[in-house]
């Protein structure tokens, strides 16, 4: 900065920040995934600071048959809420969808006329 003050933050590759215990309120930067968490003094790495994702999907096939939907981002599991049709899905192989990464796939089918709503931290 020509006229202010710069402010270096800890910082470094993702492999090496998951090897610190940053203190409480202390932010960390990773060079290669480009992501900012902040300390907590007791998780390993810090926890990320992510912006929350509101995705609706609408247009499903004729069929009956689609399951699948593909985020935009990878969600943090912990905070994924999924609603179809405004009731709130389960997640497990024996509730109402699975996600793996970025994919949710429902565990029944999805019809012409209905709206799913997927909101959830994103952590990339």
């Amino acid at each position: 900065m020509a006229d202010g003050v710069e402010i270096y933050l800890r910082r470094g590759p993702e492999a090496r920040r998951v090897q610190e215990l940053p203190s409480a309120g202390e932010p960390l930067w990773t060079t290669d995934t480009k992501t900012l968490y902040i300390g907590d003094g007791e998780t390993p790495g810090g926890v990320a600071v992510a912006k929350t994702v509101v995705e609706e999907f609408l247009a499903w096939t004729d069929d009956g048959l689609t399951r699948v939907a593909e985020l935009s981002s990878t969600p943090d599991p912990t905070s994924v809420r999924v609603l179809l049709n405004g009731v709130g899905q389960r997640e497990g192989d024996d509730n109402d969808y699975v996600m793996a990464g970025t994919t949710l796939t429902m565990q029944y089918a999805i019809y012409p006329d209905d709206a799913l709503v997927v909101e959830y931290r994103a952590i990339s």
